[in-house]
């Protein structure tokens, strides 16, 4: 619904000024009324963003049908079923964005589904499992997939995609990891041939999969490539979180009038870096976005001062 708040590269907490539902709906209940403005908080929060404004507003007795149903509130003043909903949401219905977000342990989590799959899928497998009791065993022919699908979610609070395969009873070649937006795949990691009868970890990081700090993930894809495979399984699937960004001194004293600072965060992360000789008055020296996972900074040591300071601090 929103770019990460992130993206936007603000220096004080950003907060959405208005959200409602779509006015053109005609079809509109309490329920789908509900359904859409936890959506603004849900995608507000993991978002990053300070705060949701959501519509609140009564409508006249001589209001039409039609447009009653938008309401927040009834003619009377009384509360619509929406209002209820809202002020009985909370964060914790959220996973938090220093947390791991799970898609498969047993069952499909947090959203996801897989009924748009395009491989013959099974989500209650037996046998083999890595952990519990189920896989997703995966039968694919050529160019069909495992599609772990959400509608459009925010990857901003995420680094990489963490699962376990197995290659089945023959192993499995061809097997490919797609990142998807828009209903099409955004890159493609291929995985090396996966042995008979064992399970192997991955750890693929999701700018890898093209889909490193979006807004409108739509999950992923466990494709069989033109060379084709036959049957293999899936399981404790999950969305690691990012570190939270941090900055170190690589060296202790200035060396050759400068001064080198470590960032570390997401790759695609800004960032500001900024100098003072009191502690009062900052002046920026410089300001990016991460390329990779960490960078050296180097910044000039000011000639004629007896001290000197850095900050570095991000979005």
């Amino acid at each position: 619904m929103y770019s990460p708040a992130a993206s936007l590269n603000m220096d004080k907490p950003v907060w959405v000024g208005e959200c409602g539902h779509a006015n053109a709906d005609t079809n509109w209940n309490d329920s789908l009324q509900s359904n859409c403005e936890l959506e603004a908080l849900n995608t507000g929060y993991s978002g990053g963003y300070a705060g949701v404004s959501i519509w609140s507003y009564a409508l006249p007795d001589w209001q039409t049908t039609d447009f009653i149903q938008y309401g927040m509130l009834n003619t009377n003043g009384s509360w619509r079923a929406v209002c209820y909903t809202l002020q009985n949401w909370t964060p914790a219905s959220v996973p938090p964005a220093s947390s791991n977000l799970v898609i498969y342990d047993d069952a499909l989590e947090n959203g996801f589904q897989d009924n748009e799959s395009w491989a013959t899928i099974n989500d209650l497998n037996t046998s083999p499992v890595h952990a519990g009791n189920d896989s997703i065993s995966v039968t694919a022919a050529q160019w069909t997939a495992l599609w772990l699908y959400q509608d459009s979610f925010s990857t901003a609070p995420y680094a990489s995609l963490d699962f376990w395969i197995n290659g089945g009873a023959a192993g499995a070649s061809g097997v490919q990891v797609l990142g998807v937006t828009n209903s099409e795949y955004s890159a493609i990691y291929n995985l090396p041939s996966l042995p008979a009868n064992t399970w192997v970890h991955f750890n693929i990081p999701l700018a890898a999969l093209g889909v490193s700090n979006i807004a409108n993930c739509q999950g992923f894809w466990f494709r069989a490539s033109l060379t084709g495979t036959g049957t293999f399984y899936v399981d404790s699937v999950q969305l690691d979180a990012a570190a939270k960004p941090s900055v170190a001194v690589v060296s202790a004293n200035p060396q050759s009038g400068s001064f080198v600072l470590q960032l570390s965060g997401l790759s695609g992360q800004s960032y500001w870096i900024e100098t003072s000789t009191n502690l009062v008055n900052w002046t920026t020296v410089s300001t990016n976005v991460l390329t990779y996972a960490s960078a050296n900074v180097t910044n000039p040591a000011s000639a004629g001062t007896s001290r000197q300071f850095w900050r570095a601090y991000w979005p």
